[in-house]
């Protein structure tokens, strides 16, 4: 299958500067950090009609080269979000307006879209509501979106961020996580080499297993093929242990005696 991960008002470096997003976000929030990307505001005329406009265009020119998107991520922060008093809180409100743009224009060109609203950032580290706003949203506006995925990186290293490990998916959509399985615990944050975290993941899996329904584990390296083997049978089978599947990719690659 395909899948296509978008930031939901990220523009190019010629948008218009009359459409451009608002900083600083409110609350050191965690988005700030990408203020200098050519962000869009949702809420300045004509923002919205060209970031609808520029989606439109990739989900053609995807169709065109034979590609069949099977599921669109939408993306609030790092990169992403404004402060515009329209948008702001970017998470229960601007993001929400124009990834339901995006979705419909989606779903216009490949029906059969599954569609993931990404929580990245959501109330971090000032609880702005936005969790609270999207799950009013979702029971509002039902068939929209097909799942939420959240992370609790963001909000202190947790497995999920407070609301969802509280209430579960919002408005009640299938849950799904983001473990960096990648980076984590690397000197400097990005750096080479092997990094196996069966604990680590254990820990961040253990407290979730009844709450989430799969995943996207985040890598920027090659070295973590054991990592991705834990995050994927454990989605299969919530109730396996790092530990077991460890094991059982030891025997795979070495022979059973290892």
């Amino acid at each position: 299958q395909l899948g296509l991960v978008g930031v939901a008002n990220q523009g190019f470096t010629t948008r218009p500067d009359t459409i451009a997003a608002c900083y600083p976000l409110p609350g050191n929030h965690f988005g700030e950090f990408n203020a200098k990307d050519p962000q869009v505001s949702v809420s300045k005329p004509g923002g919205l009609a060209y970031l609808v406009a520029n989606y439109k265009e990739l989900f053609s020119r995807l169709k065109a080269a034979g590609a069949d998107l099977d599921i669109f991520v939408s993306w609030p922060y790092d990169e992403g979000g404004s402060a515009c008093p329209g948008d702001w809180p970017w998470g229960s409100t601007g993001y929400l307006n124009v990834s339901h743009e995006l979705v419909q224009v989606g779903k216009a060109v490949f029906p059969q879209m599954r569609t993931v609203l990404s929580t990245w950032g959501f109330d971090a580290p000032t609880d702005f509501g936005e969790f609270a706003g999207l799950d009013s949203y979702v029971r509002s506006h039902p068939g929209v979106f097909d799942f939420v995925m959240a992370d609790g990186a963001p909000n202190g290293g947790t497995s999920l961020p407070p609301w969802p490990m509280q209430h579960g998916g919002p408005g009640g959509l299938p849950l799904l996580n983001f473990p960096e399985i990648s980076m984590a615990g690397r000197e400097p944050w990005g750096g080479f080499g092997a990094n196996p975290q069966p604990d680590r993941l254990e820990d961040l899996w253990s407290p979730v297993r009844a709450l989430v329904k799969g995943g996207m584990p985040y890598s920027e390296g090659i070295f973590d093929d054991i990592n991705q083997a834990i995050c994927f049978q454990q989605y299969w089978n919530s109730s396996r242990s790092a530990a077991e599947i460890v094991t059982e990719y030891a025997g795979f690659e070495y022979g059973r005696a290892s």
